[in-house]
């Protein structure tokens, strides 16, 4: 893949997270969870930004999920955990898109001929 099509695409992968964030953040009620999600999306943005590749970027998001803590004990109104990884797989859907539209050119198939 061409390199300056790479970075175009990191760059929107950038746009596109901040905005899930900006989006999700608010509409989650409990505070502990609110707080991992956004101390896990600021990780994210930071490994985004730093990124050279798109394979770069899904280790570092791997590497990401490992790093997450297990919670001790279950509390039945906040799973912290759950709201790392979802925050992780977030990002990840954002790059699957942005990977089938502009590199595998599935967009080509939504053009209709009548």
């Amino acid at each position: 893949m061409d390199q300056v099509l790479e970075n175009l695409i990191i760059d929107i992968c950038q746009t596109s997270v901040k905005a899930h964030a900006t989006y999700v953040i608010p509409r989650i009620n409990n505070e502990k969870n609110q707080q991992a999600y956004k101390e896990t999306m600021k990780q994210v943005l930071y490994r985004v930004e730093k990124a050279k590749s798109l394979d770069e970027l899904r280790l570092e998001l791997e590497k990401i999920k490992e790093t997450i803590p297990s919670d001790p004990w279950y509390t039945m109104f906040s799973n912290p955990r759950q709201y790392r990884e979802m925050a992780v797989q977030h990002a990840n859907s954002v790059i699957d898109g942005l990977e089938a539209r502009f590199v595998q050119g599935w967009s080509k198939s939504y053009i209709y001929n009548f």
